[in-house]
């Protein structure tokens, strides 16, 4: 276990993807487990993009208060509304997303379950990856996202998921989307490095 430092990425979406990709390959084909801070959503595209070659068969879940189903976003098909969309293609359409309160209306339904939901649609013999969108947690618990939706998952409820998750194997996990500058108490920046520590815990802490 250890720190890796930030990433220096381009400011081009499709390059910095690349990088992202390259640097999560060397990371796994090296046999460590991965814990990636965004950043906006749609830096998971590469995180999965790089997992998939050296894991092919992975399975992906995903926590997000908003469906990301979108094709194209603002001219990019990289837009963090786009980042679900782009993970089902990488998978082969083994990504369940949970704590979606906002969708487009095209979504291939069967992707979006309840929290409760969630470990029982994931195979446990597949190698997984939990990406954690900050906002899918309730915005009077994590105020500090660029786009808050009411409603929303308890803290307590993605604990019970990171334990409901603890017998599969997890290569990783990213939490995004938090916005300091939304929050000045700090509370989403808190919740989000507590749920770091207790995933890392609860996953890879045997």
């Amino acid at each position: 276990m250890g720190d890796a430092g930030d990433l220096t990425l381009s400011n081009r979406i499709e390059e910095a993807l690349s990088q992202i990709a390259d640097a999560v390959e060397s990371f796994l084909r090296s046999g460590k487990r991965i814990v990636l801070l965004g950043g906006d959503h749609s830096v998971s595209i590469g995180v999965i993009a790089g997992a998939r070659r050296v894991v092919p068969n992975l399975q992906v879940a995903v926590l997000d208060a908003h469906s990301d189903w979108r094709d194209s976003y603002n001219g990019s098909r990289y837009s963090h509304a786009c980042t679900v969309r782009r993970i089902w293609e990488l998978v082969e359409g083994r990504v369940w997303v949970a704590g979606t309160r906002s969708f487009v209306g095209n979504e291939d339904w069967s992707r979006y379950v309840s929290i409760e939901e969630l470990p029982q649609k994931l195979d446990p013999s597949r190698p997984t990856y939990l990406s954690i969108d900050i906002d899918a947690l309730d915005p009077s618990l994590c105020p500090g996202v660029g786009n808050p939706e009411p409603g929303g998952l308890r803290y307590e409820q993605v604990i019970s998921l990171f334990k409901a998750l603890s017998e599969f194997s997890l290569i990783g996990m990213d939490i995004v989307e938090v916005h300091p500058i939304y929050d000045p108490a700090e509370i989403t920046a808190v919740t989000a490095a507590k749920l770091v520590q207790e995933g890392i815990l609860a996953f890879w802490g045997k």
